[in-house]
């Protein structure tokens, strides 16, 4: 039987709590793999068989691996700040990996890029906790 140690967030450092939930980083390294695809547009031949490879990896490597996509999908905001879903995609990336003050950053560097979406970044941000 697992303690309910392993599942609280709030007095754990980032490292251990990824370590002690391999099943969920899995999970939220293959959603994060398919929505940045989807988001980038395109899947290059090595990332396609990355879901299978990255149960394959030790922690510390799989999450290697999606902070990877991750920076690579905040690189491409910078050229392409329209993209509200990208952002949206960001902030949601970015909580997924317990990272609430980077997720606070990218709302706001979505508002300043986009002032007339403001309204709808808030409303998404508050879906995914980010305050």
């Amino acid at each position: 039987m697992v303690s309910d140690q392993h599942y609280r967030v709030g007095d754990e450092s980032e490292d251990t709590w990824f370590r002690s939930k391999p099943g969920w980083i899995l999970l939220a390294a293959a959603f994060l793999m398919a929505t940045a695809s989807y988001i980038v547009g395109t899947m290059d031949r090595g990332e396609s068989e990355a879901p299978q490879a990255l149960g394959q990896q030790a922690p510390a490597d799989q999450r290697a691996m999606v902070e990877g996509m991750v920076t690579r999908l905040e690189t491409r905001l910078q050229s392409e700040p329209q993209d509200i879903e990208g952002w949206v995609m960001l902030m949601r990336s970015r909580m997924t990996l317990g990272q609430p003050d980077r997720a606070t950053a990218a709302l706001n560097a979505a508002i300043a890029a986009n002032p007339d979406q403001a309204d709808q970044l808030r409303q998404q941000a508050q879906q995914l906790g980010v305050r």
